[in-house]
């Protein structure tokens, strides 16, 4: 087995040098917007090089006989993707390949081979950080495929580090594996040969199954020379800097020449100092970071500086260094920051903060523990700062990317390009919706889907690049205390803002003439508590409300730290939450009753908006109004699309009739004057009709139709019109097409079924259908969070625009409808609580 490794080994290494050495160098970005878009231009022989910075892209197959190289070792990195439901890898191998100089982090696997025929490939000098299933697998469905050979590698934090299932051969050498729970398991190969390794912190070592096996096949694992497992309380740093061998050996130089030791080493270094600082050997971990930052600053290397930051506040704080701490924090926040700057596309963030995140709360932490001691107003207000910046950029440049499709500065053609793609994504999906089609015909149309949606996403990349003064000059950063209370906060008006951590957590209370920060449980902690009230609201035909302790409960820990504020002249409250928060009502929360008397809901005493951020609110209201609507009221009701099944996206929905739509559309339009009023019904709501009018000429948007949501693709979710069998659209209104859409709008209503949910990630908030209407123009978007019962959607509706025809904002109307339905026979929560309004809650009433 040892020569048969050695020989396909060498033969395999052979085989691609040889057809590399007549290939083409495709350059990303210089010439490819996107590694997959260079990987598909790519024949046999070639050479896909990818310069310095980040990227997200998960999911490329590499079906091909290329290599695929970074520029300057390390100094490339792949952000990868964690989607629910879906197992994705940032490199799929279905060809003989080579694969060296990346840092892949942050998805679900980094490299797996499977799907593919029986070939040989490699990888080396790679860091593979942070996935939540394996770093490098070979998995099969059957047959004992796949070979690999691998050296000098860095796997951290992942579930597994190298793993077999039905492979022919794995051989590693030069590696190491840390904070693992398993580093090499095995299952059905043919051989799996290990040497020259470090195994460093992992539960388990080796994992072999037991089941037997008929030869050749086995599941051993085998062990060659220099396997060392080390003992963290025994390393020191002076044998850690000159360990592995294999950091300083040629094996490690990257085809360039240029060795990435000190990169290596650093990055070593600083996955060192994250150890000491679990087993809380905080001097020790210190100086392991110090040494990792001077490494990291000598090289250049981002990745390494703001670990060794981060790290180095983390020892710290613990060693009860408050300043020192927050000096460093700073720094690493700074660093982000920087980064995010950069970023390709930076509506991509929650791949990119997936291990920063913490950084910001932590930063927040220090700030606080400072104020305690010395209660300095500038504390607080930095510490605001910072929470904005954890989450306001990311939507704001979630708008960014979105505003790109088609400025006018971008040119004509750039315009005519991405019609044209958006088209054809409508044309694949039309065909994709036809009831007859084969799985594979259907397997083969969402490839072509892909393809073209990757085009897209490459188109917008190029324009971030060609036009990147456009974003900056319409989405600046996130906003100081001192312009927020002054543009934000009037009389009368409370913001009160989350931050959600591993460790603590934090809320903000905020008015024009005070700011207040209280800690707060764990995000853990605080997502049990939600998750489980939440089922006791979204029961079907509730009668009693059972829930009463529980939303007692979460009030205390949310809203009990400002309670004494509430009575205060306070009317309104903005809550920015973060998280599964955005699932959570606020209106719905009860506050005990003083001296016996019973709870109240919170809603009966606040009006109470939501926002992704108190920068990106400024920022939406902002905004030139151009010109001010003419016309009252556009409604859309599609209560029965042509057909009872239809497939989008790959898979099936049946959506059921919604029987109250009409009379919803029917009440609401009363309060209108005929030419005030749009209603385009049944049959006549269609995509087409809707993108035709004149929709900046409405105040109010009403969209009584079906909302389709995919939790792993946002991009995809739209709300579900009537589709005329000869039409060329989708009869979806998809983020693509509103994004395209010109509104002027002081309300869009979807009173669609749960229209508000949208991915909900670590710094991003909402990425859900209300941003894109938002982004298209208008002031506020009321949406629902779970499905309701229509009957009670329709008086709720009536009540809610009678309300507004009275003059009342759109806050106030919605705490004026809220109130209402408590005191009838849909006082359960169930029926209202719902309705969460996002945007300006102070918009335009009919009356004005």
């Amino acid at each position: 087995k040892k020569m048969s490794g050695r020989f396909f080994r060498f033969w395999s290494l052979l085989f691609l040098a040889c057809i590399c050495l007549h290939g083409e160098v495709l350059q990303v970005p210089a010439k490819f917007a996107s590694i997959k878009s260079a990987v598909a231009a790519a024949v046999d022989g070639d050479a896909v090089e990818v310069d310095d910075g980040c990227y997200f892209e998960g999911n490329i197959v590499l079906d091909r006989a290329i290599t695929l190289r970074a520029k300057n070792a390390f100094q490339t990195v792949i952000y990868g993707e964690v989607q629910s439901g879906l197992q994705n890898a940032i490199f799929i191998i279905r060809a003989p390949v080579a694969i060296e100089g990346f840092i892949l982090k942050n998805g679900d696997s980094g490299i797996v081979q499977r799907g593919s025929p029986d070939v040989a490939w490699s990888a080396r000098n790679l860091a593979v950080l942070n996935m939540r299933e394996e770093a490098i697998s070979i998995n099969a469905a059957a047959g004992n495929v796949g070979r690999g050979a691998f050296s000098g590698i860095i796997i951290d934090n992942c579930r597994t580090g190298f793993s077999t299932n039905d492979a022919h051969s794995m051989e590693v050498s030069h590696s190491l594996v840390a904070n693992c729970p398993t580093a090499f398991a095995g299952y059905d190969h043919i051989f799996f040969r290990v040497e020259k390794a470090t195994v460093w912190n992992c539960r388990r070592v080796f994992e072999e199954s037991e089941e037997p096996l008929p030869d050749p096949k086995t599941s051993v694992i085998s062990r060659g020379r220099d396997i060392e497992v080390l003992d963290p309380i025994l390393m020191t740093n002076d044998k850690l800097g000159l360990w592995p061998e294999g950091l300083s050996s040629e094996s490690w130089a990257p085809a360039n020449g240029d060795s990435p030791g000190p990169i290596i080493r650093g990055l070593v270094l600083a996955i060192a100092g994250d150890v000491y600082n679990r087993l809380k050997a905080y001097p020790r971990a210190a100086q392991f970071f110090k040494t990792a930052l001077s490494l990291g600053q000598k090289t250049g290397s981002d990745e390494v500086i703001w670990r060794a930051y981060a790290g180095l506040a983390r020892s710290y704080e613990e060693m009860d260094e408050g300043r020192a701490a927050l000096e460093h924090y700073r720094n690493a926040v700074r660093l982000v920051e920087r980064l995010r700057g950069k970023l390709p596309m930076r509506v991509y963030n929650p791949g990119f903060f997936k291990d920063k995140s913490q950084v910001y709360v932590s930063l927040i932490h220090q700030l606080h523990e400072m104020y305690k001691e010395e209660p300095l107003p500038a504390y607080l207000e930095e510490a605001f700062a910072v929470a904005e910046k954890s989450r306001a950029r990311g939507f704001l440049d979630s708008l960014e990317e979105a505003g790109l499709d088609f400025a006018p500065a971008l040119g004509p053609e750039v315009v005519a390009e991405g019609k044209r793609l958006s088209a054809l994504v409508s044309r694949f999906q039309v065909v994709l919706q036809t009831q007859n089609l084969s799985r594979s015909k259907r397997a083969g149309l969402l490839v072509e889907l892909g393809k073209v949606e990757n085009a897209y996403r490459d188109l917008m990349i190029r324009m971030r690049r060609d036009a990147p003064s456009h974003a900056d000059r319409h989405y600046p950063g996130s906003l100081m205390f001192e312009e927020v209370r002054y543009k934000l906060l009037p009389e009368g008006t409370a913001l009160l803002e989350f931050v959600l951590g591993d460790e603590f957590s934090f809320a903000f209370w905020a008015t024009r003439d005070s700011l207040l920060l209280s800690p707060l449980p764990p995000a853990a902690q605080i997502y049990g508590l939600v998750h489980n009230y939440i089922k006791f609201l979204t029961l079907k035909n509730p009668r009693d409300f059972l829930a009463e302790e529980g939303s007692c409960r979460l009030f205390d820990i949310l809203l009990g730290p400002f309670r004494d504020r509430l009575g205060r002249g306070v009317q309104r409250i903005i809550i920015i939450p973060d998280g599964h928060l955005f699932y959570l009502p606020f209106e719905s929360l009860m506050i005990r009753g003083d001296d016996g008397r019973p709870a109240r809901f919170l809603i009966e005493d606040l009006e109470i908006s939501y926002s992704p951020s108190a920068s990106a609110l400024v920022r939406l209201m902002e905004r030139d109004r151009y010109r001010l609507p003419r016309k009252g009221l556009l409604a859309v009701s599609a209560p029965k699309v042509p057909v009872s099944k239809n497939y989008l996206f790959g898979y099936l929905i049946e959506p059921s009739e919604l029987k109250h739509a009409r009379p919803e559309v029917e009440a609401i339009s009363g309060l209108f004057e005929s030419d005030q009023r749009t209603i385009l019904e049944g049959s006549q709501a269609d995509e087409t009709s809707l993108k035709r009018l004149p929709l900046g000429d409405y105040r109010f948007i009403h969209l009584a139709v079906h909302g389709i949501f995919d939790d792993q693709n946002w991009r995809w979710s739209g709300l579900l019109l009537w589709r005329d069998k000869y039409s060329a659209d989708d009869g979806v209104l998809q983020l693509r097409d509103i994004f395209l859409l010109d509104f002027r709008s002081d309300l869009v209503v979807l009173s669609a079924c749960q229209s508000g949910k949208g991915t909900l990630e670590t710094g991003e908030g909402i990425l859900g259908l209300t941003g894109g209407f938002l982004f298209a123009g208008s002031r506020a978007v009321l949406v629902s969070l779970w499905n309701i019962d229509d009957r009670s959607t329709a008086v709720f509706m009536s009540n809610l625009y009678r309300h507004l025809a009275n003059g009342e904002s759109s806050s106030r109307a919605l705490q004026k409808a809220k109130v209402e339905m408590i005191r009838s026979r849909f006082s359960h929560p169930f029926y209202w609580a719902a309705f969460s309004l996002i945007g300006d809650p102070l918009s335009y009433s009919i009356s004005k």
